[in-house]
């Protein structure tokens, strides 16, 4: 399905100039009359020289930090090798051990338990000696630059080139408050009032959110387990047709969560990445990259019923020096848009709320300097500059206590962490419902995953084999997700025993009428879900035929909060509400 859009041949690439460079092609016209209005801050464009030695300021009316009540800004800290780079064997999950997978984990990792803790402090003035990147109070809570404070821009530059290799040298980063917002500016930038944004069939709410107030739109795109598909992508792009779009133009942005798709858990690989980049250029579509869970990617799920030695996945060898099992991590994830990018037309949003913690507020934009600098301008008279404490705190901690090196192990203990979750939640669905792997029941885009049917017991009270059980009809099917915090869960309505009945009475929406008598009966037992009705673009689109793909009963499950022992409670009440809502 990929092969028509693999990268194009260099003969399809612009000419080397005489630096034997490859010049990627003007991308100015993306940019909104908004974006193109926006000049630098006239106040922040003087500040740069605040920097100046022996300069005497009388420009801006900044507070004297003799002032600010904050002398000291201290915090405890896990040091960067707290959790274990890996999760739960295979066989501490197996019948065949004693150990519950939490007890396994504390003690194959006895460091969780009694892990030393660090205090970091910040002062409010510089020690002799003090270079401009030193973390001060009495810089990080002044007014400050849209592009954040000198040490966590030196930081990120040397972060995001050593992880995602953008293929232009010329690509940059730029601070920003966190996701959310970050993809808000860039709809800002790029998007005029009444565009079309193209995105996955299943899709972020809050993103749709931040442009549908500027009167755009969502455009599905088809998907199946790895995320968007191409051929359909290049397929609206070529048909798009003005008038049957209602005076629609044609739209240049594409909004995607590649890795830990949200809702579905899907995980788009380089090749994938590839066949759709290919096509942006084909239709000059400008590709936002919000990456979130591009650190929380995980080993293929092998259920409890196969585990073994023999099927383990690779773990990390404890005895190899650091480097070289950073190195391992780093080359097990997908490559990013960027890798790829030799037209500059990505712009990439990452945030610390995943890794770090979401009420710092923090992310970054990485992209080409013509669209990173138009960001910075819609920061300076808007957000101005994220938050000096948060600011201060994360950039001491991974900058200075921890490194690249030690903010990398950091996020392999997070890695480990999240897989270990991501098989909690696998294994109690095996555990509560007959689980049939490589079903022929699709779950999502014509992908097939794991089907899960009413367990029944025999006469004599014990469980029934396959042969004799008689399984009826599927209830649920999900398919493992390959990074992320959710697992995306099928609920059958159309085997409801009342569907066609309210077929014929003439409901014309039986599945949203059965989803929501069962989420309903699910929160009333005190189990919360995420309809993913919520995470439909279809249901902001009025009047619009939805494909079969994009069909169905959905709840999103989020495995990343809950103990073991509360996903276990709701686990089987869930397969108990869902028997009874099915009437098996």
């Amino acid at each position: 399905m990929d092969s028509a859009y693999e990268l194009s041949s260099d003969s399809s690439l612009p000419a080397l100039n005489q630096a034997g460079e490859r010049p990627p092609p003007d991308l100015s016209h993306h940019l909104s009359k908004l974006a193109k209005n926006r000049d630098v801050s006239p106040l922040k464009g003087i500040m740069k020289y605040n920097g100046v030695p022996g300069m005497i300021s009388l420009a801006g009316g900044t507070p004297h930090p003799s002032l600010f009540p904050f002398e000291t800004l201290s915090s405890s800290t896990l040091p960067f090798n707290a959790y274990s780079t890996n999760p739960p064997s295979l066989v501490s999950r197996s019948a065949s051990t004693t150990l519950s997978w939490l007890q396994s984990f504390f003690v194959q990792n006895p460091e969780v338990l009694k892990i030393k803790r660090k205090d970091i402090v910040i002062p409010k003035y510089a020690t002799v000696g003090g270079g401009r990147e030193e973390i001060l109070l009495e810089r990080a809570l002044q007014y400050g630059g849209a592009d954040g404070l000198p040490a966590l821009q030196t930081f990120l530059k040397k972060f995001s080139h050593s992880v995602f290799q953008p293929f232009l040298p010329s690509t940059v980063s730029l601070v920003n408050t966190g996701a959310t917002d970050g993809w808000s500016k860039i709809v800002q930038t790029l998007c005029e009032e009444g565009d079309g944004i193209l995105v996955e069939e299943w899709t972020y709410p809050s993103a749709m959110g931040a442009y549908m107030p500027y009167n755009c739109k969502p455009v599905p795109i088809a998907m199946d387990g790895i995320g968007m598909l191409p051929s359909d992508l290049d397929k609206v792009l070529t048909e798009w047709d003005v008038e049957t779009r209602g005076g629609m133009k044609k739209p240049h942005v594409v909004n995607t969560v590649p890795v830990g798709q949200n809702p579905t858990g899907a995980t788009m690989g380089g090749e994938r990445k590839k066949a759709i980049y290919e096509v942006c250029v084909k239709h000059d579509i400008i590709i936002c990259e919000d990456d979130p869970y591009y650190f929380l990617q995980f080993d293929t799920y092998i259920p409890k019923s196969q585990a073994s030695l023999q099927n383990a996945p690779k773990v990390y060898n404890n005895k190899k020096s650091q480097e070289g099992e950073i190195t391992d991590f780093l080359e097990s994830l997908v490559p990013s848009f960027l890798k790829f990018d030799y037209q500059g037309r990505v712009i990439r949003i990452d945030t610390f709320s995943k890794t770090i913690c979401p009420g710092s507020r923090l992310g970054f934009f990485t992209g080409s300097p013509l669209f990173l600098e138009r960001l910075q301008r819609a920061s300076e008279t808007s957000t101005q500059s994220a938050s000096g404490f948060s600011q201060a705190l994360v950039t001491k901690l991974i900058s200075e206590e921890w490194g690249i090196p030690g903010y990398t192990r950091w996020l392999m203990g997070i890695r480990a962490t999240y897989t270990m979750r991501r098989d909690w939640i696998c294994d109690l669905f095996d555990s509560s419902f007959h689980l049939e792997h490589n079903s022929q029941i699709s779950v999502v885009g014509g992908l097939k995953g794991v089907s899960c049917y009413a367990k029944r017991a025999s006469l004599t009270g014990g469980a029934m084999d396959e042969k004799s059980r008689g399984k009826g009809p599927a209830l649920i099917s999900f398919i493992p997700p390959t990074s992320g915090m959710f697992v995306w869960l099928r609920i059958h309505v159309e085997n409801h025993p009342d569907y066609q009945k309210l077929l014929a009475e003439g409901d014309e929406e039986p599945t949203i009428t059965l989803m929501d008598e069962l989420w309903t009966a699910l929160a009333d037992n005190k189990v919360l879900v995420s309809p993913g009705a919520y995470f439909s673009p279809y249901a902001r689109l009025p009047g619009t035929e939805v494909p079969e793909s994009a069909q169905g009963g959905f709840f999103r499950l989020a495995f990343s909060m809950a103990s073991h022992e509360q996903l276990a409670v709701a686990v089987s009440t869930m397969e108990r509400v869902i028997k009874e809502f099915f009437k098996v």
